[in-house]
């Protein structure tokens, strides 16, 4: 079974649909549906339910997924392991949206600026229960997640960065600058937020929890994928927001956005930079570990 054929499939059911799974493989729609139907009838069996809303597994393709996480493990610790009898330099690294949107383009850009020799450089956005979980599996060197009580760390710790807030955050239409809210106001609106397992989504489920209240309670509750399709949603309009504070900084110092005050919503949460089982230091992870103290700090 070809291995690009096993994660399409993988990624299809662990997003629930041909499209997100093409996103978190960097191919088209079509293409992931082409090797998931080019498998299926391989087998001569069905491997997924296209039925419902979102993709699920047949008791059959319960069966080639278990097997395929397998394969693909193996498969991505025996290529880690074998780099060293190659001359490639290649780094791979992963991060939640969060941090990725406000300090990935400049760590990379730095870094190809200053190893202009390595080969590959292989990034990936994903919540911090998948990164902890791919760390462990060894597909990918290092990672840096933001972490609560909600997510224990699993990895070394290389190092901690500076800390940040999540900030419910509106358009620019709603007025000043700053605004103290009472929750019934908050609720009101429609919240925009990511899918579940993210850690914004679960801190906001704990606050309302707290409050004595259920997501349920919001007008209405607009999931999205995409931090930035979030962002989008608040600017146009079409609600409210809760993300960490780096995310929107540029938008609250332009007046764009404004921060909602609303009692105990506010949130610190930490960011550390983590190695997994399978790490090994080189001179291209010195230096990637240095730039992210330095764009970060």
């Amino acid at each position: 079974m070809d291995i690009d054929v096993l994660k399409s499939l993988v990624a299809a059911v662990e997003t629930g649909s041909f499209s997100r799974a093409a996103t978190s493989l960097y191919i088209s729609q079509s293409a992931v549906s082409k090797r998931v139907k080019m498998l299926e009838d391989k087998l001569g069996l069905a491997l997924l339910d296209r039925s419902g809303p979102q993709l699920q597994l047949t008791p059959a393709g319960r069966i080639v997924v278990k097997n395929a996480k397998a394969i693909i493990d193996v498969c991505c610790r025996c290529t880690e392991e074998l780099r060293q009898f190659r001359q490639e330099r290649n780094v791979s690294f992963c991060c939640t949206p969060a941090f990725g949107l406000t300090y990935l383009p400049k760590i990379v850009r730095a870094f190809m600026e200053l190893r202009p020799d390595v080969s590959s450089f292989r990034f990936t956005f994903d919540n911090p229960e998948k990164i902890m979980d791919g760390l462990q599996s060894g597909d990918f060197q290092m990672a840096v997640v933001e972490h609560c009580d909600f997510f224990p760390l699993q990895g070394t710790v290389i190092d901690r960065l500076p800390d940040d807030v999540m900030l419910l955050v509106g358009p620019a239409s709603l007025g000043a600058q700053s605004q103290q809210w009472t929750l019934d106001e908050l609720l009101a609106k429609n919240i925009c937020v990511r899918s579940n397992g993210c850690c914004s989504r679960l801190i906001l489920e704990d606050k309302m929890a707290a409050a004595g209240r259920s997501m349920d309670a919001f007008s209405r509750v607009l999931t999205y994928d995409d931090l930035n399709m979030i962002l989008e949603a608040v600017l146009e309009g079409d609600g409210v927001g809760y993300v960490a504070r780096n995310v929107v900084e540029k938008h609250l110092a332009d007046g764009t956005m404004v921060a909602l005050e609303v009692p105990g919503f506010e949130q610190v949460f930490h960011r550390s930079l983590l190695v997994g089982p399978s790490f090994q230091p080189s001179q291209e992870s010195d230096d990637l570990i240095r730039l992210i103290r330095e764009i970060t700090c």
